[in-house]
């Protein structure tokens, strides 16, 4: 009985080492994406992505007051030889082909450029500024 309690334990211990293999080889890297087959009004804005300390974050403009960059993780990604996962995404390596993926509907495709995070934010602000200049002309 101890023998399968050890076994047990080493076992709970070590799987977590094995999972986190392959992860974070992608921090300080970002990704802006755009749907390749636009079907819906909002399919024209860019996505972009960030990579910091294996894990994955969706970087968006909020349209409140005030305008500001929203940081929403998607949680760890994983990578292999071929593609890199997080949930619901596969980006396929040499492609750059993102495939968002739900089982209730079809896949919904994007194609990738690596950015800066620089780059994005400099990007997200100008999304900014263009929300307060539209802000600024309502008279109401």
């Amino acid at each position: 009985m101890k023998t399968l309690l050890s076994i047990l334990i080493i076992t709970l211990f070590t799987t977590p080492a094995f999972a986190e293999e392959g992860s974070g080889e992608l921090d300080g890297t970002g990704l802006e994406c755009e749907i390749t087959d636009k079907k819906y009004e909002q399919d024209v804005e860019l996505k972009y992505f960030v990579f910091e300390k294996g894990e994955v974050y969706w970087l968006v403009v909020t349209d409140g007051t005030p305008a500001k960059i929203n940081k929403l993780s998607h949680g760890r990604y994983f990578t292999s030889a071929n593609d890199v996962r997080w949930y619901p995404y596969i980006l396929n390596r040499k492609t750059l082909r993102l495939d968002k993926l739900r089982p209730t509907y079809p896949s919904r495709q994007h194609d990738c450029e690596i950015k800066e995070p620089k780059q994005i934010e400099a990007a997200l602000q100008k999304q900014i500024e263009a929300l307060k200049e539209k802000m600024k002309d309502n008279k109401i």
